[in-house]
């Protein structure tokens, strides 16, 4: 007995839609597999715990600026940047390279050099500038900015000298990025939390101890996305509506 023309119609979309929920299905695990493989791909990192032990010693960079002074010799006094190939010019010697070098270490070697020009080649070396000793501060701060970093800075600290966070900030969504030695970015997520609060520990954000060309970023909530969805919307309606008395206020969430 022939099965009926309906029956066999009803049976093709079946398997049709079985093959499709398949294809569906190997498509999402495809995607989801190429997703963990770029997430691997990126090295993020947990916030570094902050440690008692002595900073290594500064070595010069180029860019820096750099004060040479000779305690006996005045006029041999010396204050220059420190060109890109490492280098500046001094008195009777000429070129010297300096960019890599502490400040010890190079004090001890100029006075080398000099021994045999001066009687007293006494050297005392300050830098006073710095190149790269700076941060990116940006997102939802008021001044959002380069700002110099000054000695040992933490992260809280950065975001108050950068005029704090806004209303629209997300005080548990800070991301700090960082280039590491090996040239891999390194992503530190970090909350902020709030001043007065009753926490049994600092938030990480006061502990986290910045580096020189650090980013930081602090991301916008999801409350000042929907008032900024919502404004854009009021703003694209009808003129004529907006000047009939319509006004509205979207940072208070007031319609009138």
């Amino acid at each position: 007995m022939k099965e009926h023309p309906k029956n066999q119609l009803g049976e093709f979309q079946s398997r049709r839609a079985r093959a499709r929920r398949r294809l569906r299905l190997l498509t999402a695990i495809t995607c989801a597999w190429a997703f963990r493989s770029l997430l691997c791909a990126q090295t993020v990192s947990t916030p570094p715990q902050p440690t008692t032990s002595p900073e290594p010693a500064y070595r010069i960079e180029a860019g820096d600026v750099v004060g040479i002074h000779f305690f006996y010799n005045d006029e041999l006094n010396t204050k220059a940047q420190v060109r890109p190939d490492g280098k500046i010019s001094l008195p009777l010697i000429g070129e010297a390279k300096i960019a890599g070098s502490t400040i010890e270490e190079l004090a001890g070697r100029l006075s080398e050099q000099y021994k045999d020009k001066l009687r007293q080649p006494a050297i005392t070396i300050q830098v006073e500038g710095f190149a790269n000793r700076r941060v990116f501060v940006g997102g939802e701060v008021t001044r959002p900015g380069v700002l110099p970093l000054v000695g040992k800075q933490t992260l809280m600290a950065a975001i108050y000298e950068a005029g704090g966070m806004t209303r629209a900030a997300k005080r548990n969504e800070v991301t700090v990025f960082r280039q590491a030695a090996t040239g891999n970015i390194q992503q530190f997520n970090l909350a902020v939390g709030r001043l007065g609060s009753k926490a049994s520990k600092p938030s990480p954000a006061m502990e986290f101890v910045l580096q020189p060309m650090d980013i930081v970023v602090v991301h916008e909530s999801g409350i000042a996305r929907a008032n900024r969805f919502v404004e854009q919307y009021l703003r694209q309606m009808s003129p004529a509506l907006l000047t009939a008395g319509f006004s509205y206020f979207v940072n208070a969430a007031v319609l009138q």
